[in-house]
């Protein structure tokens, strides 16, 4: 069987896909907006180190560590050797699924606890890739994708919040009105990123990020956002710095483990569905995921969060609003990671560089916030509806995603459960995710992988293997285009026996998500199955022979296709890859 590079097909919307090579300025320039996503990120750690009360220096040691984790986290990613990385350009930052129990931790051991709870965190993220392939059945493609669409609208809020100029959460109460100048400018801003992307031709569209930027920024400028202190601010930051975190220690907690097992369960998942989304724009024929890639993207992103807590830092993740990047830049290639990689670690040692992307004005950041999440939020719900849907799999989707909604519009509401629950319902992405989760595993229930049809002559009997076949593949949650090629093949088989004198068939259908298996069994003489076309479809003077005509229309909609005898009938093994 040849790689899985070699069988990929190229999308027509990417420029440079995973395995090509842009020219090095171009790679630099992109690996530029990249890292104005991840530095965006950096607020993360901010609001942890207001909120437990740091220094200046704690916080600034605590921002810089954190650059220093994402930007190995996201080399680490790119990897192809052994079982350590996806290979794909999936950059890595702080992760907004850690912030809740953070600040629970926080507040309770302050930030040394923070550090050994997030080292043990990687390690147990760690622990679980090996056995991520076993556990497909808990994390099916429609949970991923409820995950990878939560993940855009978690974001939502705080980039509406820097767009208009309020506190998240202050302006639904009234408390805090919007600023017009803010808005203003991140339309501004805004307008120039789609604008560019939507209309522009040739290369202009792979740099609409820095050109929004650009607007922002002028805009931010005549607005009066961007002023002389902010200039002093970067002008007063050191040229170089190691990136170490003043004193740092680690410490632990058994009562506070569930906080951050629900955390890393939210990381590992989005970094599922951030890894199935490189797998999908990297590839037009993209089918499901590939569990060898997603196992070294777990590895890499768990070695990644155990770095960021060894080194003092803010618990790192893949960064899904990276990816929606590579999709409106067109360039997915994994060499920009090491450009990405290198920049962030260039900006943990380099505080005035650090400084330089801190006075980014807040409407400008809402922009590009808006911008991405806009492509995650697409990519999931693409994901979740590449496969059949039944009323089961609705419930968890649609149940889910209320749940996450119902988090952030209500947050009050869970306030008085006991503390062990309250990160499940701080945050949208944990309550969608946890639902997902919890509601899969509950209406899967009974559902069996295997079923079974006998079919009788008539005139019916057709139609019955569509409306069966359509039903399993809804109840398994299949690709439509495999349902639809086994039920046409199946309807074929049906009626070529039945005229030739079979009066009853039974059909034995298997599924195991990897393999969709049908044994067609009957009573009568063998239906025929040619391999070639046979000459009277090559031929417009030949006498038509249907049934050899058939008989390899059926061929041609299996992958494999084995005849034989089973207890005294004719037997029909089909075979697709799914």
């Amino acid at each position: 069987m040849p790689p899985a590079d070699a069988r990929r097909a190229k999308p027509a919307n990417l420029t440079y896909d995973v395995d090509e090579a842009p020219p090095p300025w171009l790679c630099l320039t992109v690996a530029v907006q990249h890292v104005i996503i991840i530095a965006v990120g950096m607020t993360f750690p901010v609001l942890l180190g207001r909120a437990i009360g740091l220094s200046h220096g704690q916080t600034e040691g605590l921002v810089r560590a954190s650059m220093l984790a994402a930007g190995i986290g996201t080399l680490l990613q790119a990897v192809r050797r052994g079982p350590l990385g996806s290979g794909f350009l999936c950059p890595e930052g702080p992760d907004p699924s850690f912030l809740p129990a953070c600040l629970l931790v926080g507040s309770k051991g302050g930030l040394s606890l923070v550090f050994g709870m997030t080292a043990l965190a990687g390690a147990f993220e760690g622990l679980m890739a090996p056995v991520m392939y076993r556990l497909r059945a808990v994390f099916p493609v429609e949970v991923t994708g409820v995950v990878v669409s939560m993940v855009g609208i978690a974001v939502v809020p705080s980039a509406l919040a820097n767009l208009l100029g309020v506190q998240s959460g202050a302006a639904a109460s009234g408390g805090s009105p919007l600023q017009v100048g803010h808005l203003l400018v991140g339309l501004a801003a805004l307008c120039a990123m789609v604008g560019t992307n939507v209309w522009s031709r040739g290369s202009l569209r792979r740099y609409s990020i820095l050109i929004g930027i650009a607007v922002g920024f002028a805009c931010a400028g005549a607005a009066g956002l961007l002023g002389a202190d902010h200039l002093r601010e970067v002008a007063r930051a050191p040229f170089a710095a190691l990136p170490v975190m003043p004193g740092l220690s680690w410490s632990f907690s058994a009562d506070l483990l569930l906080p951050f097992a629900i955390a890393i369960t939210c990381s590992m998942l989005k970094n599922i569905g951030d890894i199935t989304t490189c797998q999908r724009i990297n590839d037009a024929g993209w089918k499901r995921p590939d569990m060898v890639t997603v196992r070294g993207g777990i590895l890499a992103d768990a070695a990644s969060t155990f770095l960021g807590g060894a080194l003092g830092g803010y618990g790192p993740a893949s960064y899904s609003a990276n990816v929606g990047l590579s999709v409106a830049t067109g360039v997915a290639s994994r060499r920009v990671a090491a450009y990405v990689g290198g920049i962030c670690v260039l900006l943990s040692c380099c505080p005035k560089l650090a400084a330089a992307f801190a006075i980014m004005p807040a409407p400008v950041m809402g922009a590009q916030l808006l911008f991405c999440v806009s492509f995650m939020i697409v990519a999931g719900l693409q994901i979740i509806m590449s496969r059949m849907m039944d009323v089961r799999r609705t419930f968890v989707v649609g149940l889910s995603f209320a749940a996450g909604l119902g988090a952030g519009f209500l947050p009050g509401a869970f306030r008085d459960l006991p503390g062990w629950l309250q990160p499940v319902f701080t945050s949208i992405l944990t309550a969608a995710t946890i639902s997902a989760i919890v509601l899969n595993l509950l209406l899967r229930l009974g559902v069996a992988r295997s079923a079974r049809l006998e079919l009788h002559s008539g005139p019916d009997a057709a139609a019955a293997v569509w409306v069966f076949m359509e039903e399993q593949g809804k109840a398994w949650g299949a690709r439509a285009e495999v349902i639809h090629r086994a039920g046409g093949a199946l309807s074929e088989l049906m009626d070529q026996s039945m005229q030739s004198g079979a009066g009853q068939a039974t059909v034995s259908a298997r599924f195991d998500e990897m393999n969709l298996d049908i044994d067609f069994e009957y009573d009568g003489p063998e239906v025929a199955l040619p391999g070639t076309a046979p000459h009277a479809m090559l031929s417009l003077d030949a006498e038509p022979d249907f049934a050899a005509i058939a008989g390899y229309l059926v061929r041609r909609q299996a992958d494999r296709v084995r005849c034989d005898m089973h207890d005294g009938r004719r037997r029909i093994r089909l075979h697709w890859d799914h």
